[in-house]
């Protein structure tokens, strides 16, 4: 199976979109048996008349640590 980097360098820039995560509406906490659940808002670009626009896409959330992240942020920009 290739790895996330692997998909990421092959698939075309300008078909792609990245957007920060923004919690909208209700969310719960995980629990024992359970996930933690948020509403999520994406860009027009990606649903803009119905939510069946989303099938056309492959969401993928990728989780890292703020202080890793504004540590590469820091040593790149």
């Amino acid at each position: 199976m290739p790895s996330l980097m692997d998909i990421l360098n092959r698939v075309d820039d300008e078909k792609t979109i990245s957007f920060p995560l923004a919690q909208s509406g209700s969310s719960s906490a995980a629990t024992k048996n359970h996930l933690a659940k948020i509403s999520m808002a994406v860009p027009r670009e990606i649903v803009d008349r119905s939510l069946t626009e989303l099938r056309n896409w492959q969401i993928i959330i990728v989780a890292i640590p703020r202080d890793e992240y504004n540590k590469v942020l820091s040593e790149i920009g």
